[in-house]
């Protein structure tokens, strides 16, 4: 390919920054991206075909650049997990929580949560987190 140019060191950048660029490097797909961002870089100049953006589109989807591509290929961006949110000791006992009137909760009051059913609880709130948050982070996928 000839030099780039300016731009497409800056979209270069850019896409191999994103968290698809995991899967592309796996895969070697570098000319792929490369071609898909000088035809960018086409396609933004004034005057330019409208093939080019039907072709836009069929590469973005097959780098995984669309929503459509992803759900297909079964694909999921996430968070990176911090490790001292998973591995807290905290996490292993049970939880005391006082009473309104001061005094301890005891194992079978009603409110006590044991260890177990306090990480099911912690789980089930990370996961309503985590489904209320925009897609972005880390590539997470099931391709092998």
């Amino acid at each position: 390919m000839p030099t780039a140019t300016v731009r497409e060191l800056e979209l270069w950048a850019e896409h191999w920054a994103k968290p698809q660029a995991r899967l592309w490097a796996h895969y070697g797909q570098e000319l792929e991206v490369a071609i898909f961002v000088r035809r960018f870089v086409e396609s933004e100049q004034p005057g330019a075909k409208v093939t080019l953006s039907a072709l836009m589109q069929k590469l973005a989807a097959s780098l995984l650049l669309t929503i459509p591509a992803m759900h297909s290929a079964r694909v999921k961006l996430v968070e990176p997990v911090e490790q001292s949110r998973w591995a807290t000791p905290a996490a292993a006992a049970p939880v005391r929580r006082l009473r309104a009137d001061s005094s301890r909760l005891q194992p079978g009051d009603e409110g006590f949560l044991t260890a177990s059913q306090r990480a099911r609880a912690m789980r089930a709130a990370r996961e309503r987190e985590d489904a209320s948050r925009p897609m972005e982070g880390v590539l997470n996928s099931n391709l092998s």
